[in-house]
């Protein structure tokens, strides 16, 4: 009785193991042709993909520009002294036209050793110069003259670049996006007419502003600065901002049929 009980259960238990075999090797080949089709709808689908710019029209309303302040004498205390008295004059009178103080950064401060070379010394020390220049926004573009002015008036050395921005974009990229959306739908009628085929759904999207820049750029140079920085500039300069654009790529793939 012992051996038959003994041998129903071997047979039982090889049973189920052969179902247990059988079910692995189901799934594990259910699997291997799910695998093998995975991708095949999307490699067999017909795809285009377009590309469509747009511009805005943008009339600044920040100007943007650099003051430096350059100074030598025998030590470095001394020359730090001088370049100091001449860095707070300056920004008194910037705060005093409007400038806040947020809108004035200081973005470069050095000193170094200043040398003459004689035949008979080599090189000598002369002294050492301190050098400061401070990057200023000015919001009341009727006001960039007058603020261009004082450069000759306290002491300021250089002039940089001036250059026009706008300070919220958001509406002007929005402008832009529209206007490119519209030229896209141009080139859908277009491609789906030319080539006889029918234009689905967006299967992609993406947009970039013209260049690749992180934020859309509004520039433009004042005429006459290289002028204004040679001779010191104690007269109030001639600024125009004119207009600037603002431009935006988008592309998008689309399905076809």
């Amino acid at each position: 009785m012992y051996e038959f009980v003994t041998r129903i259960t071997i047979t039982l238990l090889f049973v189920l193991l052969v179902y247990t075999l059988f079910f692995l090797g189901s799934t594990i080949r259910n699997s291997l042709k799910s695998y093998d089709s995975i991708g095949q709808e999307v490699l067999g689908q017909r795809t285009i993909s377009l590309e469509a710019m747009g511009t805005a029209e943008v009339l600044p309303n920040i100007a943007e520009t650099t003051m430096g302040i350059q100074s030598e004498a025998p030590t470095v205390a001394q020359a730090q002294e001088k370049n100091t008295r001449i860095t707070n004059v300056l920004l008194r009178s910037l705060m005093e036209k409007g400038i806040a103080k947020d809108d004035i950064q200081t973005e470069q401060y050095t000193v170094y050793p200043v040398y003459d070379y004689t035949r008979e010394e080599g090189r000598v020390l002369r002294g050492y110069e301190a050098r400061q220049r401070v990057r200023i926004k000015i919001r009341d573009l009727d006001n960039t003259k007058h603020i261009l002015a004082l450069a000759g008036q306290v002491g300021v050395t250089s002039v940089g670049e001036i250059s026009f921005t706008v300070d919220d974009t958001a509406v002007y990229l929005e402008e832009a996006r529209t206007a490119a959306l519209k030229n896209m739908v141009k080139k859908v009628k277009h491609i789906e007419e030319s080539l006889g085929v029918k234009v689905q759904k967006v299967t992609d999207y993406e947009e970039f502003e013209y260049g690749n820049y992180p934020n859309p750029i509004f520039r433009t140079k004042a005429a006459g600065m290289e002028e204004f920085d040679a001779i010191g500039g104690s007269f109030p300069p001639t600024v125009e901002p004119g207009m600037s654009e603002v431009r935006l790529t988008v592309r998008a793939t689309f399905s076809i049929q």
